[in-house]
């Protein structure tokens, strides 16, 4: 029985996609937060749950990123104890962030991989279609959580005592910039 990682020719190449795009979207992150860092936006001195934040999410990257460069190198033995350690990890990322600018940029590369895929082998694979129904099926859930009564006490039990309690949980800021009145 042949793998993807035995096969050769345009198989090889497009085996090369998805470890590719792993790193594109990891120094695509890390570039724009450094922009951010270098533009006086962001700071060291954030308070301790947005750093919280930052190593959840920066976290998740990492843990994207070896999982794809696991599986481009064979490693199956570590790819998948990695792979429950990232179902895991996507609990805290369902708290209800200003995310959605960047929900955008993450959905492209599934389907920049999809065209390269087309473009390579004349097919998707389907792993490309899991990846991307994950993505939406995340959207929908982080949205659903956000507008809901379990997301506005989720909202007042984090910020309990932060100036954060003073901002309307849904008074989402035009980026970049702070909440509204604060």
């Amino acid at each position: 029985m042949a793998t993807a990682n035995r096969m050769g020719g345009a198989d090889r190449t497009s085996d090369r996609v998805f470890p590719g795009l792993a790193v594109v979207m990891a120094l695509v992150v890390v570039a724009g937060f450094s922009l951010q860092l270098a533009m006086g936006r962001s700071s060291f001195e954030a308070p301790l749950l947005v750093h919280a934040h930052a190593v959840v999410f920066m976290g998740w990257v990492v843990i994207f990123l070896v999982q794809n460069l696991l599986i481009a190198t064979g490693q199956l033995r570590w790819h998948r104890p990695l792979g429950w350690l990232a179902a895991a990890w996507l609990a805290p990322m369902l708290i209800p962030w200003a995310w959605e600018a960047t929900t955008l940029v993450t959905l492209a590369f599934p389907l920049i991989g999809m065209i390269i895929d087309l473009a390579k082998t004349r097919r998707i694979h389907p792993a490309w279609f899991w990846g991307l129904g994950v993505q939406i099926a995340m959207i929908a859930a982080i949205e659903a959580l956000t507008w809901s009564p379990l997301g506005l006490q989720l909202y007042q039990t984090v910020t309990a005592g932060s100036p954060g309690a003073a901002v309307s949980p849904l008074a989402f800021p035009t980026p970049p910039g702070p909440p509204p009145g604060v």
